[in-house]
């Protein structure tokens, strides 16, 4: 007997170059957080790299080299494309969106969320440009909501006056009132 079979979803094999390819976009995304203010922070460097060196120890040993090499590059590439203000979060995000799993895009919010707080400030572009990736790669703003408060909590707060009270808050400025209050 001879038939056709058409899977809809990713086999085991085409999983790991998936998860390293939205590994890469989330680099990309870290450091367009980094950047969002001007400067990259050593703290902010330090924390993709630490991101990274997550990833490589729970690689499989035969893997590893290769996995290293590609997120380094991408780190290079990233902080490169960011200078010259080619990163484009949109196409970024949908790249993501199309073949990320819930929990690579959670910890893809989680890198940011982390990039953001690695100097001690929450600056508004950097909250800004969080919230647009969230909700271009379709997750609840409340479960991001919960991630953030945790890091907002441990910076100073002198630090993050460059963001209005709405901002730091989570705030949506297109909120009525109502919603506003029950927030």
């Amino acid at each position: 007997h001879e038939f056709d079979l058409e899977l809809e979803n990713t086999g085991y094999l085409e999983v790991d170059s998936e998860r390293l390819e939205v590994q890469k976009a989330s680099i990309m995304l870290g450091v367009s957080i980094a950047m969002a203010d001007g400067t990259l922070d050593k703290s902010e460097g330090n924390e993709i790299k630490t991101w990274i060196k997550g990833i490589i120890d729970s690689t499989p040993k035969s893997e590893q080299q290769n996995v290293k090499e590609t997120l380094n590059q991408a780190l290079e590439d990233a902080f490169n494309d960011a200078k010259s203000g080619k990163i484009d979060i949109a196409v970024v995000c949908q790249s993501i969106k199309d073949i990320g799993s819930k929990a690579d895009k959670f910890d893809l919010v989680e890198l940011c969320l982390d990039v953001m707080a690695a100097d001690g400030e929450a600056d508004k572009e950097e909250l800004k440009q969080i919230s647009q990736i969230a909700k271009m790669i379709g997750v609840d703003y409340e479960e991001i909501k919960k991630m953030k408060d945790k890091r907002l909590i441990k910076l100073d707060p002198n630090a993050t006056s460059n963001a209005s009270p709405e901002e730091t808050l989570g705030i949506d400025p297109e909120w009525d009132k109502q919603k506003i209050n029950a927030h």
